[in-house]
């Protein structure tokens, strides 16, 4: 093969491979490794194509929809930012890889495990040193005053059911719905928005600027 083919079949085989990446994601998604990925259309992540390992970030965009199927496992180094939706189905595992990663929620997201199957979204933790002081951080989620909350009338919006957050920083500035979780980083509340039901909370609840609606216990250990 001379050289002038030999550059040709190289570089046809870049641009295939870069038209995979770019529409990996769309309809049922294949599993895999991939970098930052950008959600432009209803895509679904199946328990049969998993684990989704995510080596960047993932945006999912305004009136888009990312579902993650029950029983998938989504691994992410990196971050996510919801504009749009994202539908969290039973027995879910989400991985958050870097201790500096993140989901951040400015649109919708529903988690909604059951008693047998709850979702699992764990963290890694990480520590920062300087000098003789070390102190450990965590991974988050956050939802934002301008995040989509729980509406009773509709039963649609941002809830988070039957789910064990471990090694996580959770906090919510709108009204999402929390409903039988467990929170073993503790929970921060803002305002009087968030609805907290029949939750278990280890390191403490965190409320700034309001008295929110809270029904839960402390956690421990069987």
């Amino acid at each position: 093969m001379n050289k002038t083919r030999l550059s040709l079949l190289i570089v046809v085989l870049i641009a295939s491979s870069l038209v995979l990446i770019g529409t990996c994601h769309f309809g049922i998604a294949q599993s895999g490794t991939y970098t930052s990925t950008i959600i432009n259309t209803d895509t679904t992540w199946t328990q049969a194509n998993s684990p989704y390992n995510i080596a960047g970030n993932v945006l999912i965009n305004s009136g888009v929809i990312l579902t993650l199927g029950a029983g998938a496992t989504l691994n992410l180094n990196g971050y996510m930012v919801v504009t749009g939706s994202l539908m969290i189905q039973p027995g879910v595992t989400i991985n958050i890889l870097n201790a500096s990663g993140y989901i951040q929620v400015d649109g919708v997201l529903s988690a909604v495990g059951t008693n047998a199957e709850p979702i699992q979204i764990t963290g890694t933790a990480g520590t920062w040193t300087l000098g003789m002081i070390s102190s450990t951080f965590y991974p988050s989620i956050t939802f934002s005053r301008g995040s989509t909350g729980w509406n009773p009338q509709t039963s649609s919006g941002s809830t988070i059911q039957n789910t064990v957050l471990s090694s996580v920083i959770f906090s919510v500035s709108s009204t999402v719905e929390l409903s039988n979780d467990t929170f073993n980083n503790g929970l921060s509340l803002e305002g009087n928005f968030p609805v907290v039901t029949n939750c278990k909370i280890e390191m403490g609840i965190g409320v700034t600027g309001g008295a929110p609606s809270l029904q839960a216990t402390p956690y421990r250990e069987a």
